[in-house]
């Protein structure tokens, strides 16, 4: 048995003596808890017996009884409480009066009140010596003095706000007020004067109210009214720096739309008709509308790069330099096989990535100069094609016979030159160095007609010396070389 049921038996047995010790005391009489009637109640002359034999208590001890159930009651209090206060703390006695006359004020019968009692409860309310302040790092810094003030710039701004030229947001939505009211005296927008005196009242109304709402608004309105008025380099302007400013603004899909629509016309300008100054035509930029077109596009894909113009403004941009492109070699064939490449790394969706596989590897292939020159864009256009082959072999949108056959003109490339650096030390009678090319040609080309072309000739230098000797030595020391890397 464990602890605990020894010490609840325990219990239990005393509970039960307990109960029928008083029926055992009286003569065997049972307790009522047991089902036995209860005792008479005691009849009302007893009680009255036993209060007339009682003594009555003296007054002395009432009042002792008193003070000693008060200091109890006080002591039981809490310290904030108005029973428990100190007697410093105690509330002051209603107002009749100034304070310096107060005591003379006061009934007859009452005392004045002590002064240490008045000045202790106003004790809360004296003011306490300040104390030191302690200034944080970049408090000092800014108590020094700002070099920055004696800026040109900010000369000037500090002179345009003192003449009333700066900011002011009364100013900026009346000019939005009256660029408005133009706008809609004119309904259709066909009347391009009006439109353009509405875009100068938006364009002042973004500037009196920078960094705001209403400034998002104007630069938009000031845009549009631009467009229909065919001043595209104007609207261009206002619809980059809106989208650029503000990423969240809810004008983005229809700013980066009318961004790719002038980029089009742009380029298409550009292509037709090639001006290095443009003086007469106001829907085209002044100078270099090929610039102007290119930083439409990529305000478009910079700005809002998932929106649904963003992959077509990257492919237009890389289509656009492959048209400039004049010859073989040309920069703007890599430039174009850059941004190919940044539309089939980024924008794996689009409807444009078979064609940016395809664009890319003729890209690549038309960047590389020839057999003298760096050839590291055709290395680049031969390991794209390779992994085009292996990774979309079961994509219907690409078209594998274009790809392979890009990558056999590719490989015919890059064994031709090995079998030119293979030649040049042919002719230098440096047969080690020719042997090292041809082999390289046998052993990573074997499908071009250079692998045959180079193993007849490793056939016919087989017992010549790797370096050349007597003669043919000096004649190598002694002229000079035309190697062309």
């Amino acid at each position: 048995m464990s602890l605990f049921s020894q010490n609840f038996t325990i219990n239990a047995l005393l509970i039960a003596c307990l109960l029928c010790l008083p029926g055992c005391m009286t003569g065997g009489n049972k307790s009522p808890m047991l089902g036995q009637a209860p005792p008479p109640a005691p009849s009302p002359e007893w009680m009255n017996d036993r209060q007339q034999q009682r003594p009555a208590p003296h007054p002395g001890q009432i009042d002792d009884r008193m003070e000693h159930w008060e200091a109890a009651r006080s002591s039981m209090q809490p310290e904030g409480s108005a029973q428990g206060m100190r007697s410093h703390l105690q509330p002051l006695p209603p107002y009749r009066g100034p304070f310096t006359n107060r005591h003379q004020q006061l009934d007859e019968n009452a005392q004045a009140p002590s002064p240490f009692i008045l000045m202790g409860a106003l004790e809360p309310f004296i003011p306490e010596a300040p104390e030191p302040i302690v200034l944080y790092d970049w408090e000092i810094e800014e108590q020094r003095f700002d070099w920055s003030k004696l800026d040109p710039v900010h000369f000037f701004t500090q002179v345009r706000d003192f003449m009333g030229m700066g900011p002011d947001e009364r100013a900026a939505r009346e000019f939005m007020r009256q660029g408005r009211e133009i706008l809609l005296s004119n309904p259709d927008l066909s009347d391009h004067a009006k439109n353009i005196q509405a875009a100068r009242l938006f364009e002042r109304a973004a500037r009196k109210w920078p960094d705001s709402m209403l400034e998002e608004d104007a630069l938009f309105y000031a845009a549009e009214s631009y467009f229909f008025a065919d001043r595209y380099t104007r609207a261009a302007l206002n619809y980059e720096t809106l989208i650029s400013k503000y990423h969240s603004t809810q004008h983005m899909n229809t700013a980066v739309r009318r961004l790719f629509a002038i980029g089009r016309y742009w380029e298409q300008l550009d292509r037709e008709s090639w001006r290095p100054v443009n003086v007469t035509d106001r829907t085209r930029p002044w100078t270099d509308t090929f610039g102007r077109m290119k930083k439409a596009y990529e305000a478009i894909f910079i700005n809002d790069p998932r929106g649904p113009m963003s992959d077509s403004a990257v492919m237009a941009l890389a289509e656009a330099y492959m048209a400039r492109g004049l010859r073989q070699g040309d920069s703007a064939f890599e430039n174009a096989a850059f941004y190919y490449a940044y539309l089939r790394e980024n924008y794996s969706n689009s409807r444009h990535i078979a064609q940016a596989y395809e664009r890319e590897l003729v890209a690549r292939k038309m960047a590389y100069a020839g057999k003298g020159y760096d050839d590291r864009s055709l290395n680049q256009a031969g390991r794209l094609a390779e992994r085009t082959l292996l990774q979309h072999a079961g994509d219907p949108n690409i078209d594998r016979d274009v790809i392979r056959e890009l990558s056999n003109e590719i490989t015919n490339q890059q064994a031709a030159r090995q079998w030119y650096y293979g030649q040049y030390w042919d002719r230098k009678r440096e047969f080690g160095a020719a042997r090292t090319y041809y082999r390289r040609i046998v052993s990573d080309f074997p499908t071009t007609p250079f692998a045959q072309m180079a193993t007849n000739r490793l056939n016919e230098i087989a017992d010549r010396p790797d370096e050349p000797r007597g003669f043919e030595q000096w004649i190598n020391e002694v002229l000079p070389s035309n190697r062309r890397w």
